[in-house]
């Protein structure tokens, strides 16, 4: 399972922008951003719904949970 900042960085590279960019988007320094992306330091969960909102995801895709979720509910689609 990934980290938050290897999902963020994910995010931001298909999105095809900068770090610089998406720190400006988010109202943060590109240097927090570039701690987030590389785990010295976790978003706070302000930050995190700006993430999740700006890439019209979950908070809980960032923080990896839909891996077992949707394994879990493959495996009961399968078993019905």
């Amino acid at each position: 399972m990934h980290n938050i900042g290897y999902r963020i960085s994910e995010l931001r590279k298909q999105a095809g922008m900068s770090q610089f960019q998406l720190a400006k988007v988010l109202d943060i320094a590109t240097s927090t951003l570039g701690m987030y992306e590389t785990g010295k330091r976790e978003p706070s969960l302000k930050v995190m719904n700006r993430i999740a909102n700006y890439f019209n995801v979950t908070t809980d895709y960032l923080l990896g949970r839909p891996e077992k979720k949707m394994m879990v509910l493959k495996q009961l689609i399968l078993k019905i």
